[in-house]
């Protein structure tokens, strides 16, 4: 949903079924006579919240983002490490594409459906988010043995791309009971980017003998 559980006003449940409407229709393949209908408002009191569906658009991608920002901020706020930062930003990330995987489709394809003036209103929110993200990838590789990494911008840039590529399209694949749980994903993603595919060598387990001999060469 656009708003937390508290704020459920007839504006965020407008909002929510323009979610559900996009995801399933695309931006433009949904009219606001259509939305007002699936909220069984009347177009005018619809019109009262939202005046075009350009505005409700923008509302619903500011919201977003806004959510993501406070979020990543209380979460990196509660740790010290670079490392407990990282794991506590990507589980409120996973947290978020997990409860919205409808409305991070319309994040991710609808975007450019708003004129340049609104859609750089929210690049500028996309930015302040992949800042914090970014300085907590940095703070990660400051206090790792990375020789070089965290002075590297170009490096600490492409992690970061990294990080948000892993968890922004979680909401075209991840299933619970496929893939385990939200807390077990952001510990996949955490663990991949600390160490890439392979296990941290405190805990390196050879495998037995059969398994090694039965890949293919």
């Amino acid at each position: 949903m656009i708003a937390d559980t508290t704020d459920r006003t007839p504006r965020t449940q407008i909002m929510d079924a323009a979610v559900r409407a996009f995801a399933e229709h695309g931006y433009h393949g949904v009219s606001m006579r259509a939305l007002a209908k699936n909220v069984r408002r009347a177009p005018a009191t619809f019109y009262s919240h939202f005046a075009s569906k350009e505005d409700l658009l923008f509302a619903m991608q500011t919201c977003a983002f806004d959510r993501l920002l406070g979020g990543g901020l209380d979460a990196v706020r509660q740790s010290r490490t670079g490392a407990d930062r990282l794991r506590a930003f990507i589980g409120r990330h996973v947290d978020f594409v997990v409860a919205n995987p409808e409305l991070m489709r319309v994040l991710i394809y609808e975007a450019s459906a708003l004129p340049r003036r609104r859609r750089e209103q929210v690049k500028q929110r996309k930015r302040e988010y992949f800042e914090l993200a970014r300085s907590v990838v940095k703070q990660t590789l400051d206090d790792s043995d990375v020789a070089g990494d965290s002075t590297d911008p170009v490096a600490v840039d492409r992690l970061t791309y990294c990080l948000f590529g892993m968890l922004n399209w979680t909401f075209a694949w991840y299933a619970a009971g496929e893939h385990g749980s939200p807390d077990d994903l952001a510990t996949t993603i955490h663990r991949t980017l600390l160490h890439g595919v392979r296990t941290p060598p405190s805990t390196t387990a050879r495998a037995p003998r059969h398994a090694r001999e039965s890949r293919p060469r």
